[in-house]
């Protein structure tokens, strides 16, 4: 190998180096910062709501209406559709917001308990299909414990 070869080899092993360690450093930040990440709702009535997406508890659709109950209690509503809310809810925090049936997205940070019946959040009976609860379930503490690893 002439030295023209291993100088170049030296510079895209430093490279690598560099960028290998500026990933490490910015996964440690991000560990110890997470971002928090928030939603936009375009209020009925006119206006806007800015969430972080940690606080919302679960939605309920009504009508076409949808009620979003967060953390503090409070109650927001808007007209954006369920499917449309949980994929942006998808897509900022993978897994955490599912549908135990018809009309409702939950919060799986949120849950406090599971019956075959209904899910329960903060003193909230949210139903949850029959037909969905054991799989609903098996999905809920796959998301728990992958949550703590």
């Amino acid at each position: 190998m002439c030295i023209s070869g291993r100088v170049e080899y030296l510079i895209r092993k430093l490279r690598y180096n560099k960028i290998a360690n500026t990933s490490a450093s910015l996964s440690r930040t991000e560990r110890r910062y997470p971002m928090r990440k928030k939603v936009i709702f375009r209020l009925v009535g006119g206006g806007i709501q800015v969430e972080e997406i940690n606080h919302i508890l679960f939605v309920e659709s009504n009508g076409h209406v949808q009620q979003v109950h967060t953390v503090d209690g409070s109650m927001l509503e808007t007209r954006q559709s369920l499917l449309a809310m949980l994929q942006t809810f998808e897509t900022l925090a993978p897994g955490q917001f599912v549908s135990p049936g018809k009309g409702y997205i939950v919060n799986q940070s949120a849950i406090h308990i599971i019956k075959s019946e209904y899910i329960e959040v903060k003193g909230h009976k949210i139903p949850l299909a029959k037909r969905k609860y054991r799989q609903f379930q098996e999905d809920y503490f796959k998301f728990i414990f992958s949550k703590d690893a």
